[in-house]
């Protein structure tokens, strides 16, 4: 992989506001805290693997109709989702596994420790193609693995994940996850394991239930039915590898593990773009490639659905591999662009190089 672009269309957060309004405070009468925001949500949209060259760039759509609001690792998990997955499809086409892959493309001794962590945990057999599924097995195993340094100079997560899926009805289950994480001093472990479990639990309830449904009128999605959320027979056996930095600043354990949560349940052969996974997956024939995964099942969906994730991002690795989440979005001309690795207001058509550190940006204020 000799290059890689991304490009997101994204919301401009509560265009000229000077803060994010609160019902609650406005109903009481209360002023508000100028500067509150919904959080960097352009970051993590670039890899953190060695590449030839980076171009990131995030368009703000200045006249979207949706208004950004707080929510966990805001932006992160659907930006690490996208570069995760697309990382394991080039693992795939190359025939390469995803762990060595990631390895031999990391630069960060701290991010190959809890690669390494989590694969050895996990019990990580080295395997560039797939096992060959049990044509009579009435469910069907995998696994997947993915990677984030949040923020790129915040902590460092490696999630593993085994996940079943019945053939006859789609369901999907994950049923084992272990997560490596190295936060720098942690000054309650007992609380960094709890926080550990939230995070993971709560993402992946995002992940294979959760979805806001609307129509041109309203939220549809009003109750716990049509608004599902994990239940506690769907909790998966959780294992944490947690590295203890006694001589380094702690760095937070808030978020992190959510970023890395999507990706890591996405199978290498499930090639899922999109959340809830857990929504209408049938099984499908067997079909090449998948470097990581063994199970072999696609996709269907029952009706139309909006997803929850609200940037829409197209990512492209030059050198023959172009794909991921088709972004049907447009700005106007001379709209603004914005790049994550630099920090500079630019335009969709300028390159630029990561620089070494210091890669978070703020976006520009709208007038």
């Amino acid at each position: 992989m000799v290059a890689w672009e991304t490009q997101a269309w994204l919301p401009l957060s509560t265009q000229g506001l000077q803060n994010l309004p609160l019902l609650a405070p406005i109903e009481a009468g209360l002023s508000q805290p100028l500067g509150r925001a919904t959080g960097q949500i352009q970051q993590n949209i670039d890899p953190p693997y060695r590449v030839g060259a980076v171009h990131a760039v995030v368009h703000w759509l200045e006249d979207s109709p949706f208004r950004t609001s707080p929510i966990r690792a805001p932006g992160k998990v659907a930006n690490i989702f996208a570069v995760e997955s697309f990382v394991d499809e080039v693992c795939a086409l190359a025939k390469v596994d995803p762990v060595e892959y990631r390895l031999r493309r990391l630069a960060d001794p701290r991010g190959q420790e809890v690669l390494r962590r989590a694969a050895a945990r996990m019990g990580w057999q080295p395997r560039p193609s797939p096992r060959p599924p049990d044509p009579g097995a009435a469910v069907l195993t995998g696994r997947g693995i993915s990677y984030v340094h949040y923020k790129h100079n915040e902590t460092y997560v490696a999630i593993g994940m085994e996940v079943a899926v019945e053939r006859a009805t789609g369901v999907i289950r994950v049923t084992r996850v272990v997560c490596a994480q190295d936060c720098g001093l942690m000054i309650n472990p007992d609380n960094v394991a709890s926080q550990l479990e939230g995070n993971i639990l709560q993402t992946l309830s995002r992940t294979l239930h959760e979805e806001i449904v609307f129509d041109r009128q309203r939220v549809t999605s009003g109750d716990w039915a049509s608004y599902p959320i994990l239940r506690f027979d769907e909790v998966p056996a959780i294992e944490l590898e947690m590295i203890q930095r006694l001589d380094d600043a702690p760095l937070g354990v808030g978020e992190a593990a959510s970023a890395a949560v999507p990706a890591g349940a996405r199978q290498r052969r499930l090639r899922r773009r999109g959340h809830p996974a857990a929504r209408g997956a049938v099984p499908a024939g067997p079909r090449q490639g998948g470097a990581g995964g063994d199970a072999d099942v696609a996709r269907r969906h029952a009706r139309p659905v909006k997803r929850w994730i609200v940037a829409l991002l197209v990512v492209a690795a030059i050198g023959g591999v172009v794909a991921l989440a088709p972004c049907r979005s447009t700005t106007r001309p001379g709209s603004t662009t914005w790049c994550p690795s630099t920090g500079i207001p630019t335009s969709s058509s300028t390159t630029s190089r990561r620089p070494p550190t210091g890669r978070s940006g703020t976006p520009p204020r709208s007038p």
